[in-house]
Order: structure tokens, then sequence, then C-alpha cells
């Protein structure tokens, strides 16, 4: 059906200037050592990057028009050297590591890339600003999205030039604004208990925000990890688009994570930037567990050294020189705290 689609039904519909828009989102998997990468394309059937690149020369043969080949799955950044070419873009929702994904698809790269080409962003700043919403998140801050478009087979700095002019459709204004957290506050910590007050730009049909607590990694389930986070809802009981809610679960040491988010009547979601909580957190204290160990130390110098840190919670409370980054000087100072200097 998909060879159907792309290799005619496609070719039969060409308009000229009109790119085709490929995207995939499932399970992805890394190279078998056989056929390369892989994407599910069902329970039973799978489509290799070199199957699709051969689909997607037979599209452009017959039309001479441009492909842009959008991956959203684990692995993902592993079929862009397998379908590089020059003038056809590729954007994955990572490198060539698995990803994370919460219940809601919330917080995941194509969420965030879609809401920006709604709002007619260009493709190179939806995927910018997706980039960088994945990076303010403990859960997603090591997931590295790609995005090809000089045909290298490689995302670097020579790539955005082309997507820096198109947009998906063109010129047009929105019909309804894209639901806004315009406010968030936070109460103090008053024994495990602390209130929240969020404003938004409109009647939501639900507010609600989900609670990462100290030192949670998510669980791997087969390729990929899967994010389930304990969650509290918020109410607007006066109608005034004010919304309050209390969290009472503050009971561990650690850094806590919280996520707001605000989901109108057509099923968009607005998501606020993390909000930290900090239970007696010691700096030095890398992975939030609310002791300063050994095993900050050695995640301070695998972090360091650019190990893949995908799906490990990283605590940006352990900043010990108040540089917004865990690197040499926060391994060291946790070496000699616990060696007692």
């Amino acid at each position: 059906d998909l060879e159907y689609a792309i290799t005619d039904r496609a070719v039969q519909t060409y308009t000229p200037g009109t790119p085709l828009y490929l995207y995939i989102i499932d399970h992805g998997y890394s190279d078998d050592g056989i056929h390369g990468p892989y994407f599910l394309i069902s329970p039973n059937e799978v489509l290799y990057a070199d199957e699709l690149n051969t689909m997607l020369n037979t599209y452009e043969t017959a039309t001479g028009g441009q492909v842009i080949v959008i991956n959203e799955s684990c692995y993902s950044g592993a079929f862009m050297s397998r379908l590089k070419k020059p003038g056809r873009i590729v954007i994955t929702s990572a490198s060539d590591h698995i990803v994370n994904y919460d219940n809601y698809g919330s917080d995941s790269f194509t969420h965030h890339f879609l809401r920006y080409l709604f709002e007619n962003n260009t493709l190179h700043q939806a995927f910018s600003k997706s980039v960088r919403r994945l990076q303010e998140s403990n859960l997603t801050f090591y997931q590295t999205p790609q995005l090809d478009d000089n045909g290298d087979g490689k995302y670097d700095d020579s790539d955005g030039l082309l997507t820096a002019s198109l947009r998906l459709g063109g010129d047009f204004a929105l019909g309804a604004p894209w639901p806004e957290i315009l406010s968030l506050e936070k109460g103090e910590l008053s024994g495990t208990s602390v209130s929240f007050t969020l404003s938004t730009n409109a009647r939501m049909k639900r507010v609600w925000a989900t609670i990462q607590p100290p030192g949670y990694i998510p669980e791997i389930n087969g390729n990929y990890q899967n994010i389930e986070l304990e969650f509290f809802n918020l109410s607007d009981n006066d109608e005034d688009l004010t919304y309050t809610g209390t969290y009472e679960k503050f009971t561990e040491k650690g850094q806590y994570i919280l996520t707001f988010y605000a989901k109108d009547q057509f099923g968009n979601i607005a998501q606020s930037a993390p909000v930290r909580i900090d239970v007696n957190v010691s700096p030095g204290d890398v992975n939030g567990d609310g002791d300063v160990t050994l095993a900050d130390a050695v995640l301070s110098l695998k972090i360091c050294a650019g190990e893949d840190m995908t799906g490990q919670n990283i605590s940006r409370a352990a900043d010990m020189n108040q540089d917004n980054r865990i690197g040499t000087e926060e391994a060291v100072s946790v070496l000699r705290k616990t060696a007692g200097l």
C-alpha cells in the first residue's frame, strides 16, 4: 500500500512545485546488521530504509518533484545516510538512539513540530524550536533530532538553508489562537504541599500537571522508553481563565520536575517549561536522588565524555558553578566531597 501510494498514486496526482511530504510515526529499529535500519509498518511487517529510498527514487524520477521525509521513531537518525540525496529533505525525531514518549504524546518531537508548522513557521524554524523545547525537559534533554537538507546524509551547521524558506502550505493566518499558558506561579513548599496558579488565553477543556519524582528513569519498553508519570488536575471554578491546584506529595528528598499542560476544546495542547521543586537537594546531586555519592561523579564524567544520556535523570540543581551545565567542576567537587576533602 505504501509503495503504491508513493510510486503510483503520488505520481499521478503530482502538481509541479508542490513537494511530496511523507510523515511516518511508529517504532523504529537500529541496523540489524544485514539490511540496515527499519521501521514498523504493521505488527508483522517492516520497512527498511533502503526499500523506502527505492520508492522515493522512483517518485522523483517520474515527476522531478521534491521529497520531504519526517520520521518520528526511535533510531530515526540512522535513516538519514540511507535516504540522502541532493534536493531531498530528511527530518528525524532522534539520532541513532531510542527516544522517550509519554502516554499522551504531548512531550514529543512531533507534537512540538506540528504546532510550530501550524503557526506558519518555516520547516527550519519549526525544527529548531522543537529541539529547544525537547532540551527543556530532563526526560528528553539528550534526544537529538536531525535535519539534512543538503543531501550529505548528516546533520551539521551546513544544513538549514533549504528548509529556511519552506513552509507547509504557504502563508496563511490562523483562524483561532493556539492554547497558551500565559502565566504560572508556584507557592512556597509547606510541609509536603505546594499550590500552583496558572492562567490561559482561553477556556480550556482540561488543565493538568505531570510529576517526575526524584531519581525517575523511564521504563524501557522494548525499543523505546515509556514515560508514565503521576498527574494532578487544576480547576477554574470562577471561570476567569485562572486555574489552581495543589500537589501534596513532595515527600522524598531530591528534585521534583513538574510540567503543566492546557488542552483546548479542539484537542490542541499547550505545555509549560519544566518547574523544578527542590526538597533538600544538595549541589552535586547530579542524578537528583537526594544524596551526593560516587554515582553522581560517574554520571558527571560520562556527560563530560559526551556519552549518550538518553533516559537518564540529570538534575539541573546539581550545577555547582552557576554555568547552567553539568561538567568537570561538578565531577571534581563530588569526588572531593565523597573523599572527605
